[in-house]
């Protein structure tokens, strides 16, 4: 069984906003998947290394409304919206384990008690990129190099845009995060991807064939 490499996340939160970085520079055709049933997220796409997918099953509960992200040349930038505000979570993900590829935004990070003092950081904010970059969960995204947001409650939903040419196909994309079903179990697959079926993979990567570095300029 072959296995979807993970992209590194960095993670910070407020009584109501979460916020989360994919740290990987220039990602095309990123898929998103936000889950109000489940609670999760599954965000997939490819970098110069090749494709990659995480999924995150959230502590608590969250809503599509008012979240949002934006793809831009240095990272991936999400903020999930809480249900409700309140006390901070005391950890990001629904079971307690350590994931390799998940960790704190420190420069981002402030303590609950100093949320609302004086000088202390605010909202987590997108609004100063390029909007043709960004997109939210409810109506889906169509700026250039990204497939497009999930607006379904269960699956890939609306894919958006097709991701600009020499991108992956959306339709092997959402084949991966499909592969993802069923990764809620123990072990590494509780807040990670699961496994992807070698077949599945083989033809991903069969749809890259011919396409441009995904890092280059």
């Amino acid at each position: 069984m072959t296995t979807v490499p993970r992209a590194p996340i960095k993670w910070a939160q407020r009584k109501g906003q979460l916020y989360l970085k994919i740290d990987q520079p220039d990602i095309k055709d990123v898929v998103f998947d936000v889950n109000e049933e489940t609670n999760s997220l599954k965000v997939s796409g490819v970098t110069k290394d090749g494709p990659f997918a995480n999924q995150i099953d959230f502590h608590g509960a969250i809503k599509k409304e008012g979240s949002m992200f934006v793809v831009h040349g240095k990272a991936t930038e999400i903020i999930i919206m809480k249900a409700e505000s309140g006390p901070h979570w005391p950890r990001l993900t629904k079971e307690k384990m350590r994931y390799h590829w998940l960790s704190v935004d420190w420069s981002r990070d402030i303590d609950e008690e100093d949320e609302d003092g004086a000088g202390a950081k605010k909202k987590f904010d997108l609004s100063g990129y390029d909007p043709s970059q960004m997109g939210d969960f409810m109506s889906g995204y169509d700026g250039a190099g990204a497939a497009g947001a999930g607006a379904g409650a269960g699956g890939a939903g609306d894919m958006g845009g097709a991701g600009g040419a020499g991108g992956m196909d959306p339709a092997k994309l959402q084949e991966m995060l499909a592969s993802l079903q069923g990764a809620g179990g123990g072990g590494e697959g509780a807040g990670g991807a699961g496994g992807m079926d070698p077949e599945a993979l083989q033809k991903m990567m069969a749809s890259m064939g011919g396409a441009p570095d995904a890092g280059s300029d």
